[in-house]
């Protein structure tokens, strides 16, 4: 993959779960951004590589931008 062709490897974060960590069920679309990624942004073609945690009773996500986090680390916090 190259810079040059991008869209080769656009990741973007979506939701799973499980109970038993073996079967997954996704839940396309459930969970988004409130201010997506616009044109031009550091993690406007990647969103990859999240972390999810609990501080303070708030749920927050750390996740890399564009080129697997060359771009930037993104702190996003569920509302």
């Amino acid at each position: 993959f190259s810079k040059e062709q991008p869209e080769l490897r656009n990741y973007s974060l979506e939701y799973a779960h499980s109970s038993d960590g073996t079967q997954w069920q996704r839940h396309i679309g459930l969970h988004q951004f409130i201010n997506p990624p616009a044109e031009g942004d550091w993690d406007y073609q990647m969103q990859c590589y999240p972390h999810v945690c609990e501080v303070n009773g708030k749920t927050l996500m750390f996740y890399c931008g564009n080129w697997y986090g060359q771009g930037g680390i993104g702190l996003a916090e569920r509302v």
